[in-house]
């Protein structure tokens, strides 16, 4: 039995999310962080994250992005990278036979005239991003395994999509129009500083954010085709909170026949029940964003009335909403027990050697 090592890079900017990302890649036992690597280290400095981790950590050295040297010492890379500029080195990395979870938007869509609308241009890569697997384990785990680009979705399109996917497999709704209503925190928008808020707008204010997101509001009602197989009408508004971390996304849909609590929770904990992070509540209490706080864990509240359901779901945006879900997906991608390096757990034993 070999002890299975998989050579890990990160190539990123700046932002919280690599802090989280560094964190959880540091405490798993089944990966060697081999480089850290920054698209223009003049300007993006990395060492305003690496500051945070003891000298002895593991943490490579910062060098800028070199394409060569990862596809030549890396198994995996995670691309933690603005709008637009993961599309710009995942093909080649792909191609060279390294394993890409993207965290950014690039690969997020399934088809061209999604991503044409979202960005008003064309995908540098259309053929990759038509290949991309979406990285939401629960629901596209045997598509995960062994794929070589893996595009991990939103926080608040992971927190709508897993409230609203088993209605979608059951078809137990109206056709028409579901809304969801999001509140998001404001760390979720420190990747974008020229357009988001300022402390001063966030603090002590709920204010609505980039209302009919169209970004996320097209990366949601892709998946929920696919899952119900037939176009699903969102009406989505997001609300900026002044917390942390978090995102509380309460979903309201309606019935085709009345359902009353149990049966509702019921239909929920057999689609959910085998999984590690995503709990079903029930009615009573909901859940809230304290209860997922620096986890990787998903909590649904369900709730009927008659034909009318309201789900609410709950996550930590830089945990399911981001990193957590990266080496969740990292996990599912090479066959490994997900909750390691996320709850903490064994290594893993496995014959195979590991290749690129």
């Amino acid at each position: 039995m070999t002890e299975l090592s998989i050579r890990v890079g990160v190539v990123a900017d700046p932002a919280p999310v690599l802090r989280e990302l560094l964190r959880l890649l540091l405490r798993h036992p089944n990966v060697e962080l081999c480089a850290l690597q920054s698209r223009m280290p003049d300007s993006h400095d990395l060492r305003s994250i690496v500051r945070y981790f003891p000298e002895d950590s593991g943490i490579p050295k910062p060098s800028l992005t070199d394409i060569e040297s990862i596809s030549e010492n890396c198994h995996a890379v995670f691309l933690c990278l603005p709008e637009g500029e993961s599309a710009k080195i995942a093909s080649d990395l792909v191609e060279s036979g390294v394993h890409v979870f993207d965290l950014s938007t690039d690969y997020r869509f399934r088809h061209r005239e999604s991503y044409s609308r979202v960005f008003q241009r064309e995908h540098p890569t259309q053929e990759a991003q038509l290949q991309a697997t979406y990285g939401l384990p629960e629901l596209f785990r045997t598509q995960i395994r062994g794929a070589k680009l893996v595009a991990l979705p939103g926080a608040i399109p992971t927190a709508v999509v897993l409230a609203l996917a088993p209605l979608m497999k059951q078809d137990v709704l109206e056709p028409g129009r579901v809304i969801a209503d999001c509140k998001t925190a404001a760390s979720g928008l420190v990747s974008h500083p020229a357009a988001g808020p300022s402390f001063h707008d966030a603090n002590e204010n709920i204010m609505p954010w980039d209302v009919m997101n169209l970004r996320h509001k097209t990366e949601i009602e892709e998946q929920l085709l696919r899952l119900a197989g037939e176009k699903v009408n969102l009406t989505l508004v997001e609300n900026l909170v002044p917390v942390d971390r978090g995102v509380l996304a309460s979903c309201y849909a309606q019935l085709h026949e009345p359902l009353n609590s149990d049966d509702l929770t019921r239909l929920y904990e057999d689609f959910y029940g085998k999984e590690s992070f995503v709990r079903v509540l029930g009615a009573s209490p909901p859940p809230a964003t304290k209860d997922v706080h620096l986890t990787n864990n998903c909590l649904l509240g369900v709730a009927v009335e008659d034909h009318q359901l309201v789900i609410h779901s709950a996550l930590d945006n830089f945990g399911k909403g981001s990193a957590g879900q990266a080496i969740q997906s990292f996990n599912a991608n090479y066959g490994i027990d997900e909750v390691i390096g996320i709850t903490g757990g064994c290594k893993l034993h496995t014959t195979p050697e590991v290749t690129s």
